[in-house]
């Protein structure tokens, strides 16, 4: 039968009040969830987007004239999926966006659980400075900041740096594990000369002191000159 003031049949009311009361311990009955925890095909909310140089360049300058780098720290746009708007998610487990430095401009120092990479579209040799260490940026440089790294970029050149943003942030956040540290200054101080990591680690040779538990590549600026370099050595 079915009890005409609820609509439910006495199975039904029955289950209901076992989930009410359930649920006032914090459980909750994972066969009225499973289809959507554990689908049949892989599915996400992310849509397929191209985010044109072009289109964004011109945002990036506007927004370079409306606030500065200490007040913005990171003067980012985000690019942001179509399908995961207000979410600052490339793709659900990814951040990117596009970063701009004016000249004469510093973005501060800082370090977080995140890890980055940066890829370079467009300098004239302004620098990233990680772990001590700074490097100059140009074109097609492809820069890795490991996490809980020291970081900061600087640009002494008469033309803009624009580079592509990209960090796990939101693989550390699922972790509930995200967490940064500013510095009172806007540098960290540097300890290591320029090019020391590149010195060190692109001969397939080491120092015998350098550090061999480090988890991550003692190289940080893949430099797009000496990467086409090889790859003509390669097609040679």
């Amino acid at each position: 039968m079915i009890d005409q003031a609820t609509n439910q049949s006495p199975v039904q009311a029955q289950r209901e009040a076992f989930y009410a009361r359930a649920q006032k311990f914090e459980l909750a009955p994972l066969w009225r969830v499973l289809h959507g925890l554990v689908p049949r095909h892989p599915e996400s909310p992310a849509q397929p987007a191209h985010w044109r140089f072009s289109d964004v360049r011109p945002f990036l300058l506007e927004a370079a004239k409306l606030i500065g780098t200490k007040e913005a720290e990171r003067r980012v746009l985000i690019l942001e999926n179509p399908g995961l708007r207000g979410e600052s998610k490339l793709t659900r487990s990814l951040y990117a966006g596009m970063q701009i430095v004016m000249p004469g401009e510093i973005a501060p120092s800082h370090r977080h659980a995140a890890s980055a990479l940066r890829f370079v579209l467009e300098s004239k040799g302004g620098y990233t400075a990680v772990d001590g260490e700074k490097t100059f940026l140009a074109p097609g440089d492809f820069v890795i900041t490991p996490a809980w790294k020291w970081h900061e970029h600087g640009n002494d050149t008469d033309a803009p740096i624009i580079w592509l943003d990209c960090l796990d942030i939101h693989i550390v956040n699922i972790l509930d594990c995200g967490f940064r540290e500013d510095t009172h200054e806007l540098t960290h101080s540097l300890s290591r000369p320029i090019g020391a990591s590149t010195s060190e680690a692109t001969l397939n040779m080491l120092p015998m002191d350098v550090d061999a538990s480090r988890r991550t590549s003692p190289i940080f600026n893949y430099s797009y000159s000496r990467t086409r370099e090889a790859l003509d050595g390669i097609s040679r």
